[in-house]
């Protein structure tokens, strides 16, 4: 009696743990079934992934950049254009004629000088006290191309190199020649007058040949003398 009963419980335990191993089977069967085939992407999932990252991190050695904004534009620099003269000479003279002229004259002397036989006119009308020509500068006259502008100052107490031409233009016979003078120049102060100069080259391209042109000299924005000459 006893071994019956012992028998029965084993059955049951038997059938129990086959329908346990029958659940588990199927279970790891399923999941492998569904680990083995998965859902395959479509085209355009597949590629998006690998386009993201060509966008993102652009080849080693190379740089990616945005167009700027139309309010982001800065126009290109250009150079101002050179001045269409060339400088001669400047420093300080005493004019020959220096005794008609009181300490307290303020007049500017222009002079366009067209030929060697002008320019040595002008040289004899003073003595060069001090001067910042080289002989470079000064033997690169040649009058067949080129005229002289010079003009200097009474007076000024001797500092810097003070007289400077800071403009020049010409329609058909009239040129106008812009002087500065300034009133505190760099450097040293001495305790005497002189008459400050400035001599600079033009070329003779710019003027009608054979015509009388009229040279109207400003001195700071204001017209200070007139002279006119013939340019062969």
């Amino acid at each position: 009696m006893g071994s019956r009963k012992y028998g029965v419980i084993d059955s049951v335990n038997d059938r129990v743990y086959l329908g346990v191993a029958l659940a588990m089977l199927f279970m790891v069967a399923a999941c492998g079934q569904g680990a083995a085939r998965p859902q395959a992407d479509s085209p355009s999932e597949a590629s998006a992934p690998f386009k993201e990252t060509q966008e993102a991190r652009p080849a080693e050695g190379l740089t990616t950049q945005q167009p700027p904004s139309s309010l982001e534009q800065v126009p290109a620099f250009k150079d101002p254009a050179p001045p269409n003269w060339r400088y001669v000479n400047s420093g300080w003279v005493e004019p020959e004629d220096a005794g008609s002229a009181t300490a307290f004259s303020q007049e500017l002397m222009a002079f366009v000088i067209t030929n060697q036989r002008e320019l040595d006119a002008f040289n004899a009308g003073f003595t060069a006290r001090l001067t910042r020509g080289t002989s470079v500068s000064l033997a690169r006259i040649e009058f067949e191309d080129s005229i002289l502008l010079a003009a200097y100052y009474l007076w000024r107490p001797v500092q810097g190199d003070p007289l400077s031409v800071v403009g020049f233009a010409v329609t058909g016979n009239l040129a106008t020649v812009e002087l500065e003078l300034e009133d505190q120049p760099q450097g040293r102060l001495r305790p005497y007058l002189l008459a400050p100069m400035r001599v600079v080259a033009l070329s003779k391209d710019l003027f009608p040949a054979g015509e009388m042109v009229e040279f109207v000299f400003k001195l700071n924005g204001e017209p200070a003398a007139t002279v006119s000459a013939a340019i062969d």
